[in-house]
């Protein structure tokens, strides 16, 4: 295909609402955010698949508030351990914190 034909094939379905790509950004996010990533996984995923990074900031701006979903994540689980989970989950340290508290660093020793 020319790439004239194929800018125009895009912007006639752009036009038409099949491509969206604030939506498709408020969607990823959302299902991201639902299967337990925190901001900065969710963030680096929709970049790396190519979504514009105000329309990324802007969906993750939407969510849950990350501490909330961090506290929902990790309840009933050891200090330790759900510090470790948030941490590979992406979630900031800000939320880590607001959900566990500041570790000390003889508790930090055990995080491995």
């Amino acid at each position: 295909m020319r790439p004239d034909a194929a800018e125009a094939t895009v912007a006639t379905l752009t036009g038409a609402g099949f491509v969206d790509d604030q939506r498709l950004a408020r969607g990823r996010a959302l299902a991201l955010a639902e299967r337990g990533w925190g901001d900065a996984a969710i963030e680096a995923r929709l970049a790396g698949e190519g979504l514009p990074e105000p329309l990324v900031r802007q969906a993750i701006a939407e969510l849950e508030s990350e501490a909330r979903r961090a506290a929902g994540l990790v309840r009933g689980l050891r200090p330790q351990k759900a510090w470790t989970l948030l941490q590979r989950r992406g979630f900031e340290l800000e939320a880590i914190e607001t959900v566990l508290g500041a570790l000390d660093e003889s508790a930090a020793e055990g995080l491995g």
